[in-house]
């Protein structure tokens, strides 16, 4: 049974949301809400707002039949339970975001509860991500509006349906990378002012070819001077044929052969080596320190793309505006910022042990006490904690496309 089910298989037989003289305060108060949803960046439109409010409207002038009541009366429970979804999980809900069937809300009871206290308003709040984002967004909203800017207006939209897919945080702290944007935010608390504790550049996968996924994981531990397990993909593309011509090129590269589940096997590049390399019966990585890909230090949060912050010895890469030129991870600007604040509630890593730790000679991980969300994300644009917005190029194309889902009305279920 769906929630529109549930609903009205818990409530009383008369309607919920009129009253003998026309329309209860709590049925004005949906319809008033279904007619703000624009505020939210969604189209009134797709919950008949405007039939409703002028369906009630000529119920209030004259007396109309129980049956033109009960339509009434579900119509408003159906447009309200839809857009309350829409406003809790997006219209458009991607495989990457999927929530939790214990995450459903129970929206009979919600609805209930607000018919019974006449809060309908105060349930669209709650309905409404809990971000300083999504605050700042729907005032940038507003003000663009006001400008008619046909373009940018969209881009907000995009952006606050984007949010809206993310699962509750409530307070705790979580990271944030948004991918057009170039930049990482740490914020202490979800639902704060906006302003990020640790802001940073960032080097995100190259749009053509390896781009990095959306997606939300929490982070589980940082490691410190960490191998790098060279990906079967970049095996296969890149160092192999690297070795066919130049057989140093591991020893060069401070690289090692690995036997799976046994451990290293030098660096000595034979024919046989080539060939157990291609049938993934033998892998490589490259031994820590300075000149390792992953740098001193990587930030680990397991998910199905196998995707992690980390350090770069390519510094020189983040003084370019356009920085997508990762196979599909994502380089940290400043590591140790990023470390000292991932860690700043165990006292034993302070900005020296940190600094220790990635200058030392052994691999070290440090589990964390709690796992830390991240949302690595994309919006083209964020409304700063001042009131200002920055825009930024669809550089994936992915505002487009889900643009033109929004339009379909493609949804998955």
């Amino acid at each position: 049974m769906d929630a529109i089910g549930r609903f009205y298989a818990v409530r009383q037989d008369r309607p919920a949301w009129l009253v003998d003289s026309g329309v209860s305060h709590a049925g004005r108060s949906a319809i008033a809400e279904l007619l703000d949803a624009g505020s939210q960046g969604l189209d009134p439109g797709l919950y008949d707002a405007q039939t409703l409010d002028s369906l009630a409207r000529g119920l209030e002038r004259g007396p109309a039949t129980e049956s033109a009541r009960a339509r009434l009366d579900l119509w408003i429970t159906v447009s309200l339970t839809r857009y309350l979804s829409d406003l809790r999980f997006g219209r458009v809900r991607p495989t990457p975001f999927a929530r939790a069937p214990e995450e459903l809300a129970d929206w009979s009871a919600a609805l209930g509860g607000a018919i019974a206290g006449d809060s309908v308003s105060r349930l669209v709040a709650a309905s409404a991500p809990q971000l300083a984002q999504y605050r700042n967004l729907r005032r940038l909203l507003e003000r663009f509006r006001r400008l008619e800017s046909a373009d940018r207006v969209r881009q907000i939209e995009l952006a606050l349906e984007r949010l809206r897919w993310l699962p509750p945080l409530g307070k705790s702290p979580f990271i944030a990378v948004n991918i057009p944007a170039f930049q990482l935010f740490a914020f202490d608390s979800a639902g704060g002012t906006g302003a990020p504790s640790v802001m940073m550049k960032v080097v995100v996968g190259k749009a053509l070819e390896t781009r990095t996924p959306m997606l939300f994981a929490r982070m589980r531990y940082v490691e410190f001077r960490p191998y790098w397990n060279v990906p079967r993909s970049i095996l296969l593309s890149e160092i192999i044929p690297a070795l066919q011509h130049d057989p140093s090129y591991l020893r060069r590269h401070d690289m090692e052969l690995v036997i799976p589940g046994r451990g290293a096997a030098g660096d000595q590049v034979t024919a046989d080596a080539i060939r157990r390399l291609r049938v993934d019966s033998l892998w490589v990585r490259q031994r820590p320190g300075p000149a390792n890909a992953l740098g001193l230090v990587k930030f680990v949060f397991p998910n199905t793309a196998s995707v992690y912050l980390h350090d770069t010895p390519q510094s020189e890469l983040f003084a370019m505006t356009r920085r997508d030129f990762s196979h599909g991870c994502i380089r940290v600007e400043d590591p140790a910022a990023l470390a000292q604040w991932v860690l700043g509630d165990n006292p034993e890593w302070t900005p020296d042990s940190i600094a220790a730790a990635m200058s030392g000679s052994a691999t070290r991980r440090v589990l964390l006490d709690r796992p830390l969300p991240v949302a690595v994300f994309y919006t083209t644009v964020v409304a700063m904690p001042d009131g200002t917005a920055r825009f930024y190029p669809d550089i994936y194309g992915l505002d487009r496309e889900l643009s033109e889902q929004l339009r379909s009305g493609e949804q998955v279920p």
